[in-house]
């Protein structure tokens, strides 16, 4: 009776290839998340930025406090734009 030697049904001249190939896959993993990670930094730099703006600034820009949230969310493409100055003219 002939038994295998490991458990998976690879043979011995196809090991450098699937190594490579999960090598290829952590490869793309690690830069999938790094680009993840890169957007999230992003997106909350956005954020505090809009955050720190005075009552006036913020007047100025015809929003208020309360808002922030929505319209950053608005402006990284996170929600439909509702604000007349955040469509797109070809929208209007």
């Amino acid at each position: 009776m002939h038994t295998r030697s490991h458990p998976l049904p690879i043979r011995n001249e196809q090991w450098p290839q699937a190594l490579k190939t999960l090598a290829a896959h952590l490869c793309n993993m690690a830069h999938a998340v790094l680009a993840y990670l890169d957007t999230v930094s992003r997106r909350a730099a956005h954020r505090r930025e809009m955050r720190a703006l005075s009552d006036a600034e913020l007047h100025d820009l015809g929003l208020h406090r309360s808002e922030i949230d929505s319209c950053w969310a608005e402006s990284e493409g996170l929600a439909e734009p509702t604000r007349l100055h955040l469509v797109p003219s070809s929208k209007l």
